[in-house]
């Protein structure tokens, strides 16, 4: 009996633009005083401005979810979290505060790849209220490239203003590594299909989808026939167990055209067993119309 569950094991391709996480997304959470009981772990200090205009902040405070490959650095899919804490300044009404909070997302040209201008709707919140923004660092944003993220927290019933800033460097996911031989691929991650989640800590969770998404394919070849390409999946625990061994899921499929924001992936759900870590995650995509192909070999922990 094999310990692998497919749901399907056919390689496919789609739009990533349908999948909400795509879009960087950004919220506010309100806490009150109390907090969570697990903070997550912050790997170094990030270097951030603040420009206060009759609103003051004790901490701000950086916390991404898993972390962090380096200073003002975060690996691609990665959640971080920005919390206000101890802000003075707002105009109190009943021991209320009416706060505003915006962020904005720039590249290094200047361009907007992200704006959310109002994050409470305008509401009234308790004065003691904890602010947090809430920051998932995917697509539009992209590996290897460098950013700006700018929040702006601001009293409504007032002038009051306070300009928060990170300059930020997002990397790639480093329990993948690549090796290209004519075909590129732009991005490659892993996504917790359930959840819809990208996952950047190399952690597959146990009896849940997920897929190995490759993005932002270039280098093939367009022939007659279409695009037609080759993918082999092989997953293999650290002591030598076979757990997944597929020569092409990709057979048998052609495409007209592959625009850049399409995925190409493939599921992989494991039940629990006696499966031992780490767990190498091979996976190889070629060019039936030439020799270029490129290889994804990652080093992961099933949990």
């Amino acid at each position: 009996m094999s310990i692998i569950y497919t749901r399907s094991q056919r390689g496919k391709l789609f739009s990533g633009y349908s999948l909400s996480f795509l879009v960087a997304i950004t919220f506010l959470i309100v806490n009150g005083c109390k907090g969570s009981k697990e903070e997550p772990p912050v790997a170094y200090e990030n270097e951030t401005s603040i420009e206060e205009n009759g609103l003051r902040v004790r901490t701000v405070s950086i916390l991404p979810k898993s972390p962090q490959p380096g200073p003002n650095s975060f690996t691609y899919g990665q959640t971080v979290v920005t919390k206000f804490m101890a802000v003075q300044g707002f105009r109190e009404d009943k021991d209320e505060v009416q706060p505003s909070l915006s962020i904005t997302v720039t590249n290094l040209e200047g361009d907007t790849l992200l704006n959310e201008p109002e994050l409470l709707n305008g509401l009234s919140q308790p004065k003691d209220t904890e602010l947090s923004g809430i920051l998932t660092l995917a697509h539009p944003m992209r590996s290897g490239h460098r950013y700006m993220a700018t929040y702006v927290l601001s009293d409504l019933k007032s002038n009051a203003s306070l300009i928060h800033q990170m300059p930020f460097k997002i990397e790639p996911d480093s329990h993948f590594q690549i090796m290209e031989k004519g075909l590129k691929v732009g991005e490659v991650y892993c996504l917790n299909t359930k959840k819809n989640t990208i996952i950047s800590d190399g952690k597959i969770p146990f009896d849940e989808q997920v897929s190995l998404n490759l993005q932002f394919l270039e280098g093939y070849t367009k022939s007659s026939n279409g695009i037609r390409l080759g993918m082999s999946v092989t997953v293999q625990d650290a002591k030598g167990k076979l757990i997944v061994n597929e020569e092409d899921v990709l057979k048998g499929q052609s495409y007209f055209q592959i625009h850049p924001q399409e995925i190409i992936y493939n599921y992989l759900q494991i039940p629990k067993g006696n499966i031992h870590n780490p767990v190498d995650w091979k996976v190889k995509v070629w060019d039936k119309n030439s020799d270029a192909s490129l290889k994804v070999v990652g080093n992961v922990s099933l949990k």
